[in-house]
């Protein structure tokens, strides 16, 4: 019988993998063309050559890669990290949801042990095959549903502080003790790298992420944590270090659900969470802003949507100017208030 009941889904499952996978192949095949004609045009057509030849390319790399996106399509489901509680903690939950290119398995580790005095912790870990706004919501839903807590702590990094949002917005009827944002872009303007631009997302055909933008996206991390900023110390290195190479795992698929995401995400209205949390505190670099997002004026926008909250707009001189929460190299911050959130 279980397997009657499931039957329609797995046939539907089973089909729109299919049709993936051949619209997959498909792309790549026009992808190919257009590089052949490209080809063609400068060897023939020498004075076409910036007229013709270069959109040719540039059709070729985006087919080829969303192609190989399509086709390499798979289970989006995140995997429930869960640090249990200490003996003796309270019956709290705390969630923890990670930033762009962030990783659940890395703040678990980084932050749960520190946590777990103080209640059972979960956070969430994008899959390779891409990343699913509904379907994290729904596992912090169930994690809710089977933990039972009797207080919440949210904790959101960056692009999950908006999940966090929208998990609330989902659950009207959720009151949290606490919410802690690291750095959250309160709307797409507020994001300085790309900001409205982002827009562009929302064609997923030729922006779908596959073998190229992957591999220029690892490249491109590992440039920047080449230059990632010192740690503090005492610092967890093995952890640290776990943390870096997760980021060097980033697909192409994955970076762009998170951006077409952070694109679609609606800014939250004055009002909006009025009495959904006792306190909500706001964690940034030194400054109105940081090397990704402008956060006073993030900051502001998130105090007016949760009236009547304790709302602490808190600068972390440790971190310096610019940085973008650098959980990974200085994490004490961090857990200090979410510490804070827990009892309070």
């Amino acid at each position: 019988m279980l397997i009657r009941a499931h039957l329609p889904s797995l046939i539907g499952v089973i089909i729109v993998d299919l049709l993936s996978r051949i619209l997959g192949i498909g792309m790549v095949v026009i992808g190919l063309l257009a590089l052949l004609l490209a080809v063609y045009a400068i060897r023939r057509y020498k004075r076409l050559l910036k007229l013709v030849s270069l959109p040719l390319i540039i059709l070729s790399v985006l087919c080829v890669d969303a192609g190989t996106g399509y086709a390499g399509r798979g289970d989006t489901s995140p995997r429930t990290i869960t640090v249990t509680a200490a003996k003796n903690a309270p019956n709290q939950l705390i969630l923890l949801f990670h930033g762009y290119n962030g990783n659940g398995q890395s703040l678990a580790t980084i932050l749960g042990a520190k946590l777990a005095t103080h209640g059972t912790v979960v956070a969430f870990e994008p899959g390779t095959k891409g990343y699913d706004s509904d379907k994290v919501l729904a596992a912090a839903e169930q994690a809710i549903k089977t933990n039972r807590p009797s207080e919440i702590v949210l904790y959101g990094e960056s692009l999950g502080g908006m999940e966090v949002m929208e998990l609330l917005r989902r659950n009207p009827d959720l009151h949290v003790r606490s919410v802690v944002f690291n750095a959250t872009p309160s709307t797409v303007g507020n994001v300085k790298l790309g900001g409205s631009a982002l827009k562009v997302l929302d064609t997923p055909v030729l922006l779908h992420g596959g073998l190229i933008s992957t591999e220029i996206l690892r490249a491109n991390l590992a440039k920047d944590l080449g230059n990632a900023p010192s740690p503090e110390k005492g610092v967890d290195e093995v952890a640290r270090q776990q943390a870096y190479g997760a980021m060097r795992q980033v697909t192409g698929r994955t970076a762009f659900d998170e951006l077409r995401f952070i694109a679609n995400f609606s800014s939250p209205r004055p009002d909006e969470f009025v009495g959904r949390a006792d306190t909500v505190y706001y964690l940034h670099a030194p400054g109105t802003s940081d090397s990704t997002v402008k956060t006073a004026a993030s900051s502001n926008d998130l105090s007016k949507a949760f009236t009547h909250a304790r709302f602490v707009d808190d600068p972390i001189p440790e971190w310096g100017p610019d940085l973008h929460c650098p959980t990974p190299e200085r994490p004490t911050p961090v857990i200090n208030e979410l510490l804070a959130a827990s009892q309070g």
